[in-house]
């Protein structure tokens, strides 16, 4: 089973190389649940890691208009040609469908590297036929908490999902994974990967005119989450 971490900059990127996982999902502004992370973050994180990079140009829904999917095409062609291993990205209708032409065209410019459909997916209406359509589109993994607000909540769906999924498309958990739930997560759903972020809140900047609060690697948090992961 591959671990992922759900990295914001540059020093969780160090953290996942230094705790030796799998890959990270690269992303920016995870207090909105990511966007885009810029090249510059790109650049530097694949040559230490193998880096997903997410796909998102705002928070929010993932109902997204002509002008969006042409940002999030170029983002994906850019990303691409910048030599990262993979992309994440996903998109419904305003009827919490699959937005499948515009994902059908997200794997077009993707090319050859791997494409993780996000947690989207937990707002889909159908799980099991919008599933399908991923798997025949090409789509190699999906990000989920079984439509939850997080794993724990999810785990019996996730079970039917692994099973639906019969390893022709990867199952990985994400959502809520800390220290007191991964090893029943790993035990009951044995997924394909699990996706955690371990982060803290922290205000950057306290005492500047554009402080902010945060969310920041915790690497305490982190290495419990592993440790628990472990049995240990």
């Amino acid at each position: 089973m591959k671990l992922e971490l759900c990295a914001g900059n540059e020093l969780a990127v160090r953290i996942a190389h230094q705790l030796s996982f799998t890959r990270i999902e690269l992303c920016q502004q995870l207090e909105i649940g990511g966007i885009t992370p810029s090249f510059g973050l790109q650049e530097f994180s694949k040559k230490i890691i193998e880096t997903h990079v997410l796909i998102r140009p705002r928070g929010g829904n993932f109902d997204f208009n002509t002008d969006e999917k042409e940002v999030m095409l170029s983002d994906i062609h850019s990303s691409r040609s910048l030599g990262v291993h993979g992309i994440v990205v996903g998109a419904l209708n305003n009827q919490n469908e699959l937005d499948e032409s515009f994902l059908k065209d997200t794997i077009k410019s993707a090319g050859a590297i791997p494409v993780t459909f996000h947690k989207a997916f937990d707002e889909v209406k159908d799980w099991k036929s919008s599933m399908e359509k991923l798997i025949e589109m090409g789509f190699s993994r999906i990000l989920t908490s079984g439509q939850a607000i997080n794993a724990t909540e999810g785990i019996e769906k996730l079970i039917e999902m692994k099973k639906f999924a019969s390893d022709r498309i990867e199952i990985m958990v994400g959502g809520g994974v800390n220290a007191n739930n991964i090893l029943e997560i790993k035990t009951k759903v044995n997924p394909n990967a699990i996706h955690f972020s371990g982060t803290s809140g922290r205000k950057l900047g306290e005492n500047a005119r554009y402080s902010i609060d945060t969310l920041q690697p915790d690497l305490v948090k982190i290495i419990e989450i592993i440790k628990a992961l472990k049995g240990k």
